[in-house]
């Protein structure tokens, strides 16, 4: 299986070498645990390897997500002007409704883009009424994933096997709507992304009852794979841990690591030496 390496020191070891390409893979955390810091990293990595990158931010501003890493000593800028990365501001503050993964589309065609980072999916759950998720024609039904199969029958009144009917009813260019779900929608911005053949970091706010969950609580079930970024207070010390919940196709260390945040990024100790 061919795997993205993500350059984090520590961490490409513990997943057998990398990501298996094309993965979803959710970095899930607390405020201030280091998740997009960990997730920059991987994307300022790729780039430096010639896999340019594209960073789709919903909650931050841009200048912002590029002085984080002008602290780290990376120039997000620089390769922001070789066209090696590309950093998208996604609008809360207008009343239209942006198709989001047509835009993603269009600038991971235009720049080559081959990493993918989406800060943050729980902002754009939080505000999914300023978006529209586009539903693809359709013409043969068995195609369709099991959860696409469930939105056609509860919202729109197709049946499984009714191709004809679908073909009819379904409009020939792109529908936009909404869901009263938002957990049907988190499978559908997983599987937007996996269109792009990309592979891509989503970072996600953990859950206040348990660590390795998303506030959604369904994300960790969608996605391929799962970092989870623990942030405890240890006495009068912040301590940081990882440990890889999740990862499809992949061996993955079973155990919590240390990890350190330095001006130099993320290095994460593992702790198979002490325990493999």
């Amino acid at each position: 299986m061919e795997r993205v390496v993500t350059g984090v020191p520590g961490l490409d070891p513990l997943i057998e070498g990398g990501i298996p390409k094309g993965f979803n893979v959710v970095v899930i955390g607390h405020p201030g645990a280091g998740k997009t810091i960990l997730s920059l990293q991987y994307l300022y990595n790729g780039a430096l390897k010639g896999e340019n990158g594209l960073y789709i931010t919903v909650d931050a501003d841009g200048d912002m997500i590029r002085d984080q890493g002008q602290k780290l000593g990376w120039d997000i800028r620089k390769l922001e002007s070789e066209k090696k990365i590309y950093i998208l501001e996604v609008p809360l503050n207008t009343r239209l409704r942006i198709n989001l993964f047509g835009l993603i589309e269009s600038k991971v065609k235009q720049y080559g883009i081959k990493r993918i980072v989406f800060d943050s999916l729980s902002s754009f759950m939080f505000n999914i009424n300023q978006f529209n998720i586009q539903l693809p024609n359709i013409n043969d039904l068995s195609e369709l994933s099991r959860e696409e199969s469930s939105y056609l029958e509860e919202e729109v009144g197709i049946r499984s096997g009714s191709i004809p009917e679908a073909v009819q009813k379904l409009r020939p260019d792109p529908i936009h709507y909404e869901t009263v779900s938002r957990q049907r929608i988190v499978y559908l911005v997983f599987r937007e992304l996996s269109r792009l053949n990309t592979t891509n970091m989503l970072v996600a706010s953990a859950s206040a009852k348990k660590i390795d969950s998303t506030v959604d609580g369904v994300s960790e079930f969608a996605c391929d794979g799962v970092i989870s970024i623990h942030n405890e207070l240890v006495g009068a010390k912040r301590v940081r841990t990882v440990t890889i919940s999740k990862m499809r196709s992949t061996n993955q260390s079973p155990y919590i690591h240390d990890m350190e945040l330095s001006d130099k990024g993320i290095t994460i100790k593992s702790a198979d030496v002490v325990y493999g």
